[in-house]
């Protein structure tokens, strides 16, 4: 929820950012995503922030192609992050697995996700034209952000569900059941404040 707070500043610094030499840029990127890594002595965990800020940035250099040779190395490198990361599991390496292994696996595979849905969209478009007239793809669409928005809070916190019975099945319903019904009711909630403009 933070992330989508600080846009209005992020747009404003993607201006500038947009401007710099390709070099630059990445150099810029690379020291954001190290600095969780730094931020790890400190006790410090803003991983989710930084990951969203740096994809913000990465649109401007984004020329709407995926290419073939590009998504394969990016295919690579999630599956050989996801891999590292159940390696790791249960290794006695300290915070360093969730404050570092973990972020930057989910961010690539987060990212893999995207670009495997627009590179199938490049293959097949009229497939993709098709799923976009579904009705029960359009209703997804309609509420797939605020779902993305409140479902983490019936998997982690004070409001977790997930494991709030033995029974893991039950558990995944009601925390899909939840997110659902908060999702609608954040839907409302924008309709009846902000509306649609």
């Amino acid at each position: 929820m933070m992330c989508y707070l600080l846009v209005p500043l992020l747009s404003r610094l993607r201006l500038f950012f947009c401007r710099l030499h390709k070099a630059a840029a990445a150099g810029i990127l690379v020291v954001m995503l190290s600095a969780q890594t730094a931020l790890f002595y400190t006790g410090v965990n803003i991983s989710y922030f930084i990951i969203f800020a740096a994809g913000y940035m990465l649109t401007c250099f984004w020329d709407k192609k995926m290419p073939s040779f590009r998504f394969s190395v990016l295919t690579v490198l999630t599956a050989a992050a996801l891999l590292f990361r159940l390696r790791c599991s249960g290794v006695p390496i300290g915070a360093w697995y969730e404050n570092a292994v973990v972020p930057i696996s989910q961010a690539l595979f987060a990212f893999w996700i995207y670009f495997l849905i627009f590179f199938i969209s490049q293959k097949l478009p009229l497939l993709f034209e098709k799923i976009a007239g579904d009705r029960f793809f359009s209703l997804a669409d309609e509420y797939s952000f605020y779902i993305y928005i409140t479902h983490f809070m019936f998997v982690a916190g004070t409001l977790a569900t997930i494991s709030l019975t033995p029974s893991f099945l039950l558990n995944v319903l009601i925390t899909l059941a939840l997110t659902v019904v908060s999702a609608m009711l954040l839907k409302l909630l924008y309709k009846w404040t902000v509306g649609d403009k």
